[in-house]
């Protein structure tokens, strides 16, 4: 589905009427809010509905904004769109021109960003939980058609969404394209729901950890027997444990969120038969067990959260999840390419196309070769500052167990995994089960990168 938000002056002109129809039909667009300044009144400053499409598979709730011209005229809206979060039930959409702008860059020339402009808009955004969506094209969405020194530039169109939407739709991003016949630059939504049918890589999660079957796991997967070098020893060793750990985590902790659902409408029940029947002991003991198990997987999805979110100054315990999970979609936002133009100014949006553009785009340079290179100067390295012969010589000293030790030590256990999924700190639970064929390993490396 295509969504566009547009604002667009003097829309009862015919000419303006044949380049929006224009626009409309070459970009595919679904669902548009075209915004006419004259049509919106002090009270009325956006529209919300509910999308859904012909197959009845994707339905969000969307909101249209028109934010008015001054900051008190607009703090109704502010209020509005918090109480529009209190209510929403699904996906919940925002796009428009919301007349406000949000961070000190998001202007330039006029004056100065001020922090009265950007306070009413930030207060909202956090008290509604909504994040802004990821966009692609021109940063700045206004133009006063200014020459010179007196064109000033705004971002004060954008396209938010609340935790629903960014989970549902994943990869869904705005084009910010050319304004064309008006000042505002038209917002481009492509999204669709994101299919998780697919199988994801595998990552190690720190709370398998302290599961009672995990060193086990990691026992049963180590003992193979393996021919071949140490570092392809310990790589195979780590695709069987990896192995038991996927069923471990399918057995113990799929499904996370339904999970904890179930629980809490088994401790609803069991509360409301307590009430009943306050002294029931059977009761008081499932209402215990209940308690303590929601508790248990509260704190596991608030560390999963927080391991994927890789904030590192908070510590969990603390219901930090909101947070933790709004960090997490915002960096794998940030980190994802879900749009693409080539060369020719083709915009690429399936997976495919954009694969297939940056591996040939690294080919091509694979492949050709520099005009000049920037040779040694050899005076510097004659006289510069030189190691002694015995400083030399202790940096090729075969490496110790104890500096392989204190080397895993030193690597932070909310560090992103290596390539096959696990961290630091899935080594340092299992370390003494696996150590011995790492320092194998490590030492063979170095030795075979000496030669």
């Amino acid at each position: 589905m295509i969504i566009c938000s547009w604002n667009v002056r003097g829309l009862n002109a015919p000419s303006k009427v044949v380049e929006v129809r224009r626009f409309l039909q070459k970009n595919e667009i679904d669902v548009v809010a075209l915004v006419e300044t004259r049509v919106v009144n002090k009270t009325d400053q956006f529209i919300h509905g509910v999308i859904c499409t012909k197959t009845g598979l994707t339905t969000f709730e969307f909101t249209a904004v028109y934010g008015l011209h001054t900051i008190d005229h607009r703090k109704p809206l502010w209020v509005d769109l918090v109480n529009i979060a209190s209510t929403v039930s699904k996906p919940w959409l925002l796009m428009g021109d919301f007349n406000s702008v949000l961070y000190s860059g998001d202007r330039i020339n006029g004056s100065q960003v001020q922090d009265s402009e950007t306070r009413d808009f930030e207060g909202c955004i956090d008290a509604a939980g909504l994040a802004e969506l990821k966009s692609c094209g021109h940063f700045f969405s206004w133009s006063n058609k200014g020459q010179g020194d007196r064109g000033i530039s705004s971002r004060i169109d954008r396209a938010l969404g609340c935790a629903a939407w960014h989970t549902v739709f994943d990869g869904a991003i705005v084009d910010y394209l050319n304004p064309g016949i008006s000042d505002h630059s038209p917002l481009v939504l492509t999204c669709n729901a994101e299919d998780h049918s697919k199988g994801r890589p595998f990552r190690f999660f720190n709370y398998m950890a302290g599961h009672p079957s995990f060193t086990q796991v990691v026992q049963d997967g180590w003992k193979v027997n393996i021919h071949g070098t140490a570092m392809y020893q310990v790589w195979q060793k780590l695709k069987c444990v990896k192995q038991g750990l996927k069923t471990l985590h399918k057995k113990e902790f799929a499904r996370l969120e339904e999970r904890i659902d179930n629980i809490r409408t088994d401790l609803d029940g069991i509360q409301h038969l307590l009430a009943a029947t306050p002294t029931d002991s059977e009761l008081q003991v499932n209402e215990k067990k209940q308690l303590e198990l929601l508790k248990k997987f509260l704190g596991i999805q608030e560390s999963a959260y927080r391991q994927k979110s890789r904030i590192q100054w908070l510590k969990t315990g603390d219901s930090n999840s909101k947070f933790f999970f709004s960090a997490m979609k915002e960096r794998y936002t940030r980190n994802s390419i879900d749009l693409l133009y080539d060369t020719a100014g083709r915009k690429l949006v399936t997976t495919e196309e954009i694969q297939k553009e940056i591996c040939d785009f690294y080919k091509e340079l694979v492949g050709s070769a520099a005009d000049n290179l920037v040779g040694i100067d050899l005076d510097v390295v004659r006289k510069g500052n030189q190691l002694t012969a015995n400083a030399a010589q202790g940096l090729v000293v075969p490496v110790t167990n104890e500096e392989i030790d204190v080397a895993l030590a030193g690597i932070n256990i909310h560090k992103a995994p290596g390539l096959d999924g696990f961290n630091s700190f899935f080594f340092k639970k299992a370390w003494g089960i696996v150590k011995d064929d790492v320092y194998a390993a490590v030492k063979e490396f170095l030795k075979l990168a000496k030669c």
